[in-house]
């Protein structure tokens, strides 16, 4: 490649310095026929030189870009036929999708109602635990503020016969009371 280019420069270089020197007397307004003849011939000559010592590296390096258009051809092809196959694919899922989405929707649905009923349930059933507690609680407190009244009552009882006994009984009749007790309590035994 570096000697055709040699050969190119070698050959072009003096008819370039040729065709300037040459143009110096023409008329503005006529196209100098007899000055372009050497420079048609010339490129004629460089176009004919460049055809004949380089055909075999044009054949070759066009030959490299037919196969490389080949190549990229062919990739291309198999990358279409593979995204076809992929959408192909997806397609097929978006399909059975939709069908399932109906059939998950139904299920979802299902699930649901269930767990609402299953929900239901289990409040009532807690309602009603804390209905019978409640109860039970309230049975609770009503015998211990019975206790409680009863416990007042037995104090105020005993409080007042304490009293009553103080202003009714004097020193003899305590020791009456005593001695009767304890000799009702030794025939009790």
């Amino acid at each position: 490649m570096n000697r055709l280019m040699l050969l190119l420069i070698g050959v072009v270089a003096p008819l370039l310095a040729q065709a300037s020197e040459a143009g110096g007397g023409h008329d503005a307004h006529q196209i100098p026929w007899d000055m372009l003849k050497p420079q048609f011939l010339n490129f004629g000559a460089v176009v004919i030189l460049i055809l004949y010592f380089g055909r075999k590296h044009i054949a070759q390096h066009f030959k490299q870009r037919h196969e490389q258009y080949r190549d990229l051809v062919t990739r291309a092809e198999k990358a279409k036929d593979e995204a076809e196959s992929h959408k192909h694919k997806i397609g097929e899922r978006l399909t059975r999708l939709e069908k399932n989405s109906e059939d998950s929707i139904r299920k979802a649905r299902a699930e649901a109602a269930e767990l609402k009923n299953h929900i239901i349930k289990d409040a009532q059933k807690l309602s009603e635990k804390l209905e019978q507690e409640a109860g039970r609680s309230a049975l609770f407190e009503l015998e211990r503020a019975k206790n409680e009244l009863r416990n007042e009552m037995i104090q105020i009882a005993v409080k007042a016969a304490k009293e009553a006994l103080a202003d009714e009984v004097d020193d003899g009749k305590q020791r009456r009371l005593q001695t009767e007790f304890v000799e009702k309590i030794q025939v009790v035994r």
